[in-house]
């Protein structure tokens, strides 16, 4: 999984990509739910466990145009090329139902996680990509404050009401 560092030395070139192109990123930052308290209850070695599992569920979904990036913490981040904002909903929706289907051992019992997603879409939502990556932070936060394990998209329409939960049938 590539990290925060690799990110700041592909942005430029993304970013020129993207409007030479005239094409849209995807931007998808996804949170593991409560993976503090797989920490604080089962260490480190089992979170770094549980992560290298969510980050396996999302190499395989992925295109080898696309980047799966750890930010940090419990926060991935994921850049979908050519990716509208239905497409990079979708590709969403499917990451958190394979990640809450995952099941990790440890010694002595099986865990299971969850994914809240935000998505918002290059250059749709901004005409910067690290201002589209806070329009995606602040939809994962809306998605958390709704009850976690939800996709939820950012919606730059009304100030007081940026975000909507965005439901696909299964």
């Amino acid at each position: 999984m590539f990290n925060r560092r690799f990110l700041d030395e592909i942005k430029p070139g993304l970013v020129a990509a993207i409007r030479r192109r005239n094409t849209s990123l995807g931007v998808l930052l996804c949170d593991i739910d409560l993976f503090k308290d797989v920490n604080d209850t089962y260490g480190h070695e089992t979170g770094d466990m549980v992560l290298k599992g969510i980050a396996d569920v999302f190499r395989k979904e992925m295109r080898d145009s696309d980047y799966v990036i750890r930010l940090g913490g419990e926060e991935i981040l994921v850049l979908l090329m050519d990716a509208d904002r239905e497409k990079s909903v979708e590709i969403a929706e499917r990451l958190r139902t394979r990640v809450s289907r995952k099941t990790f051992k440890v010694t002595n019992c099986t865990l299971s996680k969850t994914v809240s997603i935000g998505v918002a879409v290059f250059p749709d939502d901004s005409s910067s990509l690290m201002d589209t990556i806070q329009c995606a932070d602040q939809a994962v936060y809306q998605a958390k404050h709704q009850g976690r394990n939800r996709v939820v998209a950012f919606n730059g329409g009304e100030a007081d009401n940026n975000v909507v939960r965005l439901e696909l049938p299964s």
